[in-house]
């Protein structure tokens, strides 16, 4: 319970930056274009602007690309990834199936699961490739996101409570997120030999 409250306080500290920083920033520019003459110019970039990121932020909230299932989700956030940073890993998505939706529940968290673990790979690992693989069946999803970085001592960091305790809401958070929709989450990593970050849910329907 306090991992989902410290998971969501995360996300709710994330949207508040994004529209402080940046939502915020645009609207106070576009006030100024409309009451100062001299600055009329600015209006259509800052409103372009605007409506960009707000729709960054929506995205962020749910991607756009999951009302179509999880693997389109899956190819544009590869997409998302890969054109960061021209100089960044090659990220690759390797997973077989059409990936048709298994309920709105399950795609985000399977898809969320899938993105914070690419994150952590990309802020901490610092690898040279990273790879999400694995298969999309009507009622199984197997999906692991691999990388060749860094690795850790997983018997030494993975105590949730010490997680938790110690913000590091991002890794508990995908614990989490498997235990809301029944999935098992599995992490094999060492120092020196890259991580891998395994996600198995099986359909109740079965």
């Amino acid at each position: 319970y306090q991992n989902d409250i410290g998971q969501r306080e995360a996300e709710r500290g994330h949207l508040a930056r994004e529209l402080h920083d940046n939502a915020l920033h645009q609207l106070l520019m576009l006030k100024r274009s409309v009451e100062e003459p001299t600055a009329a110019l600015e209006f259509p970039a800052a409103y372009e602007l605007l409506v960009a990121d707000l729709r960054q932020i929506i995205s962020d909230l749910r991607p756009a690309t999951l009302n179509y299932g999880l693997r389109p989700a899956l190819d544009g956030l590869v997409d998302a990834l890969s054109g960061r940073d021209e100089n960044g890993p090659a990220i690759s998505l390797d997973v077989s199936g059409a990936g048709e939706s298994y309920g709105p529940e399950v795609d985000l968290h399977a898809y969320r699961i899938v993105q914070q673990a690419c994150e952590n790979a990309l802020e901490h690992a610092h690898p040279r490739i990273l790879t999400i693989r694995g298969r999309l069946e009507p009622d199984l999803i197997e999906l692991t996101v691999e990388d060749d970085g860094q690795g850790f001592d997983v018997d030494a960091q993975l105590d949730l409570a010490k997680l938790v305790a110690h913000k590091h809401f991002g890794l508990a958070g995908l614990y989490e997120r498997a235990a809301i929709i029944g999935a098992e989450l599995q992490i094999d990593s060492a120092p020196g030999r890259g991580t891998g970050v395994r996600l198995t849910w099986h359909s109740r329907d079965k």
